[in-house]
Protein backbone atom coordinates (compact mmCIF):
# COMPACT_ATOMS: atom_id res chain seq x y z
CA UNK A 1 0.00 0.00 0.00
CA UNK A 2 3.02 2.31 1.09
CA UNK A 3 4.47 1.80 -2.44
CA UNK A 4 1.07 2.72 -4.49
CA UNK A 5 1.15 6.32 -2.43
CA UNK A 6 4.76 6.58 -3.47
CA UNK A 7 4.05 6.19 -7.28
CA UNK A 8 0.74 7.75 -6.92
CA UNK A 9 2.61 11.21 -5.40
CA UNK A 10 5.58 11.01 -7.88
CA UNK A 11 2.94 10.48 -10.59
CA UNK A 12 1.31 13.89 -9.63
CA UNK A 13 4.55 15.76 -9.30
CA UNK A 14 6.00 14.88 -12.53
CA UNK A 15 2.91 15.31 -14.82
CA UNK A 16 1.09 18.27 -12.27
CA UNK A 17 3.01 20.00 -10.53
CA UNK A 18 6.67 20.37 -12.67
CA UNK A 19 6.12 23.52 -15.00
CA UNK A 20 9.23 24.98 -16.91
CA UNK A 21 7.47 28.06 -18.01
CA UNK A 22 6.98 30.33 -15.95
CA UNK A 23 3.32 32.43 -15.53
CA UNK A 24 3.63 35.49 -18.32
CA UNK A 25 1.88 38.73 -16.71
CA UNK A 26 0.44 41.90 -18.52
CA UNK A 27 1.97 45.19 -16.45
CA UNK A 28 1.25 48.51 -16.05
CA UNK A 29 3.06 51.57 -17.48
CA UNK A 30 2.50 54.83 -16.42
CA UNK A 31 3.74 57.55 -18.43
CA UNK A 32 4.79 61.03 -16.54
CA UNK A 33 5.72 64.79 -17.85
CA UNK A 34 5.99 66.91 -14.72
CA UNK A 35 3.15 65.97 -12.43
CA UNK A 36 0.97 65.05 -14.84
CA UNK A 37 0.25 61.06 -15.69
CA UNK A 38 0.03 61.35 -20.03
CA UNK A 39 -2.58 58.84 -21.85
CA UNK A 40 -0.57 57.20 -24.35
CA UNK A 41 -0.25 53.68 -25.65
CA UNK A 42 1.18 50.84 -24.98
CA UNK A 43 -0.66 51.13 -21.42
CA UNK A 44 0.67 47.42 -20.88
CA UNK A 45 3.25 45.10 -21.46
CA UNK A 46 3.55 41.41 -21.46
CA UNK A 47 6.36 40.12 -19.24
CA UNK A 48 8.78 38.37 -20.96
CA UNK A 49 7.87 40.46 -24.01
CA UNK A 50 8.84 43.63 -24.10
CA UNK A 51 7.54 46.98 -26.14
CA UNK A 52 8.57 49.50 -27.96
CA UNK A 53 7.73 53.07 -26.18
CA UNK A 54 6.43 56.23 -28.02
CA UNK A 55 7.50 59.27 -28.62
CA UNK A 56 5.49 62.57 -26.86
CA UNK A 57 4.98 65.76 -28.33
CA UNK A 58 4.57 69.37 -27.55
CA UNK A 59 4.72 72.04 -30.07
CA UNK A 60 8.13 73.84 -29.46
CA UNK A 61 9.48 71.39 -27.19
CA UNK A 62 12.10 68.14 -28.17
CA UNK A 63 11.58 65.20 -26.88
CA UNK A 64 14.74 63.81 -25.52
CA UNK A 65 13.44 60.70 -24.03
CA UNK A 66 11.72 58.02 -21.21
CA UNK A 67 13.39 57.44 -17.31
CA UNK A 68 12.76 55.73 -15.10
CA UNK A 69 13.52 58.19 -12.09
CA UNK A 70 11.60 61.60 -12.21
CA UNK A 71 15.50 63.10 -11.80
CA UNK A 72 16.62 61.62 -14.89
CA UNK A 73 19.24 60.10 -13.47
CA UNK A 74 18.82 56.60 -14.89
CA UNK A 75 19.59 55.49 -18.51
CA UNK A 76 17.47 56.49 -21.58
CA UNK A 77 14.60 54.34 -22.22
CA UNK A 78 13.60 53.69 -26.07
CA UNK A 79 11.56 50.17 -25.08
CA UNK A 80 10.79 47.87 -21.86
CA UNK A 81 12.89 44.84 -21.88
CA UNK A 82 12.24 41.22 -22.08
CA UNK A 83 13.65 40.83 -18.52
CA UNK A 84 11.62 43.52 -16.62
CA UNK A 85 8.60 42.23 -14.34
CA UNK A 86 6.05 44.67 -12.83
CA UNK A 87 4.26 48.15 -13.10
CA UNK A 88 6.56 50.62 -14.27
CA UNK A 89 6.36 54.41 -14.14
CA UNK A 90 8.87 56.35 -16.83
CA UNK A 91 9.27 59.84 -16.65
CA UNK A 92 9.31 62.10 -20.01
CA UNK A 93 12.37 64.45 -20.61
CA UNK A 94 12.11 67.44 -23.00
Amino acid sequence: MGKMKYLLLVFLFLFLGCSNKPEKKECTINYYYLDNLLDLDPKTYVEGQGCVLPTYTIDGYEFIGWYKNADFSSWKLTNISIFERGEINLYCKM
